[in-house]
């Protein structure tokens, strides 16, 4: 069932009590622990936090930890499946869920009281009704009791007890044969109405508002709200949008209520209730600003060139991409020994009018998304981050491209990213994601080099084989979703003439599984002339699994990956194309 009020119908239940929270491996789902964690360490309230990659990982966590605590809460996991169905808990176990991920399993959104889902439903959702769903069991449990009279009867033996047959008998003789055959069809088109209602509501996948402002939201009407939660809740908020997991609507609403708390909280600083003045104090702007990875940490010269939107606006993987590209650094105004400096270095002239610079020009080129309103943070006199540079850190640091590294040591590395003392780390995960982002460049350079995007009528697929350089890069989810976005948008953009027809198919990327050998990630991506963000490829692969008897070995709680066998990718790859006909 939705909880609205958070505070009394979930922070006041667990106050006092030990809670156990299972946290998924995203950005969002860190910045709303962190958030969650600061709440209940004001409260000393114990808890234990578990990471968790897959459905697997849950069940099993979830099965070693149970005894810990009654009061257990999941972060961006669990809501699209049916909790108590798989994980089997007792009577006195109380669920919170605090999931973006869309849409939610029927049985807990009509849980009565063990599944407790924090926030409100939208419209959007299209939830359908209890009626459609459950509303007709009973009835139909009573008409099987009928039905299942008539065949126990045939199976009884000749020393079966007659009094019993005698009985079973007078209750059927209650229905005649002809509203028995009624409730048969009615039994039969009940059952085919719902499963064609269930099919409608889950066949899409997508995401809802940031988990990481619901939690803020918590925080703020627990008057213990301040800069440093706001700005882990803009890094949540930042991820869903530069990973583009939420439509444009949805991005507006959200960064008009940060934009909303980030005047109030400055207004209330400068009348003396914060620590406003200190060299360690946090000061958050909404400003205009270049939309380019790191620029700030890279030199300009390679942000623009690892940058999708403008790798691919100027085809950075040609020679005649690259001149293009000296051509317009010359008309802004900008020497390229400058622009191959890191931004520190660069005349802090330049540095100070860059904005200014590319907004007399991005219209000519037709770059006008290159300026876009962003939220910075600074930390007293230290260098001003963005929060995608946040976002970029905590991602590399997540799909950690290190051998044999445990993958809960890097989730710990990520949360330990939102401390501001513990800057050397950000600046660390940082530079991982420039390495990350220099693969993921020249990967999409070789895709469309070798012609590794191919057309299968009604999607794209690229594979990426083993044994392909720098593959440990993009073998987590997330670092594959950007190598599959960035080489979706460079694909249509070289396609010209053909790119229309390109914009409206969905693309199915493979790369080798950085944590498994000998098996696969399978991503899709939505077309990308959808607005709409929503995805029916999760869907689609449950259904090609089913139809080729593959196992999926790791089930994401994003539906749109999966895992497979490598063995099975060609079989499996082959009925995923025919049911996309």
């Amino acid at each position: 069932m939705y909880v609205s009020d958070l505070k009394r119908e979930f922070y006041d239940v667990i106050l006092g009590k030990r809670v156990l929270i299972f946290v998924n491996f995203d950005v969002d789902a860190i910045a709303s622990c962190r958030i969650l964690q600061y709440l209940l360490l004001c409260d000393s309230i114990s808890y234990s936090i578990i990471p968790v990659q897959n459905q697997n990982d849950l069940i099993s966590a979830y099965k070693e930890s149970c005894e810990q605590s009654n009061h257990v809460i999941l972060i961006n996991c669990g809501g699209t499946l049916d909790i108590v169905e798989h994980l089997e808990p007792t009577e006195e176990k109380v669920f919170f869920i605090a999931d973006s991920h869309r849409p939610y399993d029927v049985c807990n959104i009509y849980n009565d009281g063990q599944v407790c889902l924090l926030g409100k439903s939208s419209e959007k959702e299209e939830i359908p009704s209890y009626e459609d769903i459950f509303g007709n069991d009973d009835d139909n449990d009573e008409t099987s009791d009928h039905l299942d009279g008539e065949e126990s009867d045939e199976e009884v033996d000749e020393e079966g007890d007659e009094e019993e047959i005698r009985e079973s008998k007078s209750k059927r003789q209650k229905l005649d044969p002809a509203e028995m055959v009624m409730r048969r069809r009615e039994k039969r088109l009940w059952h085919e109405k719902r499963k064609e209602i269930l099919f409608n509501y889950m066949q899409f996948s997508f995401y809802s508002s940031s988990t990481a402002l619901l939690m803020f939201e918590l925080a703020w009407k627990l008057s213990r709200d301040s800069n440093d939660l706001l700005w882990w809740a803009i890094i949540g908020v930042g991820e869903q949008q530069l990973l583009g997991k939420v439509d444009s609507k949805t991005s507006v609403l959200d960064n008009g209520k940060l934009q909303s708390h980030m005047i109030r909280l400055a207004h209330l600083s400068q009348h003396g209730g914060d620590s406003a003045g200190t060299k360690d104090a946090l000061y958050i702007t909404h400003e205009k600003d270049l939309s380019l990875s790191m620029y700030r940490h890279w030199s300009l010269l390679e942000s623009l060139k690892y940058t999708p939107q403008t790798a691919s606006h100027f085809h950075l993987w040609t020679l005649k991409g690259e001149k293009k590209l000296n051509e317009f650094l010359a008309e802004l105004g900008l020497p390229l020994s400058q622009c191959r400096q890191k931004y520190n270095s660069m005349d802090i002239e330049l540095r100070n009018d860059l904005r200014s610079i590319f907004q007399k020009k991005v219209e000519k080129y037709d770059l006008e998304d290159l300026i876009e309103y962003s939220f910075n943070s600074q930390y007293g006199f230290r260098p001003k981050n963005s929060a995608s540079d946040f976002v970029f850190a905590l991602l590399a640091l997540l799909d950690s491209a290190e051998r044999d590294k445990d993958p809960a040591d890097a989730f710990h590395d990520a949360l330990e990213c939102l401390s501001n003392s513990k800057m050397d780390a950000v600046y660390r995960g940082i530079e991982l994601a420039k390495l990350q982002q220099m693969a993921i460049g020249k990967e999409v350079h070789t895709c469309l080099d070798m012609g590794h995007v191919i057309n299968a009528g009604p999607c794209l697929y690229a594979v990426i084989q083993d044994g392909t350089p720098d593959a440990k890069y993009y073998g987590h989810p997330h670092s594959l979703l950007m190598l599959g976005q960035f080489l979706l948008k460079a694909h249509i953009s070289r396609a010209r003439g053909r790119g229309l027809r390109a914009r409206e198919l969905p693309l199915i990327i493979s790369s080798p599984s950085a944590t498994r050998p000998s098996h696969c990630l399978l991503l899709g991506l939505p077309p990308l002339s959808l607005d709409s963000p929503k995805n029916l490829i999760g869907k689609a692969f449950e259904q090609a699994a089913e139809n080729t008897q593959t196992e999926i070995t790791s089930v994401f709680f994003d539906s749109s990956v999966i895992e497979i066998n490598s063995e099975f990718r060609s079989n499996f790859l082959d009925s995923l194309f025919s049911l996309l006909e």
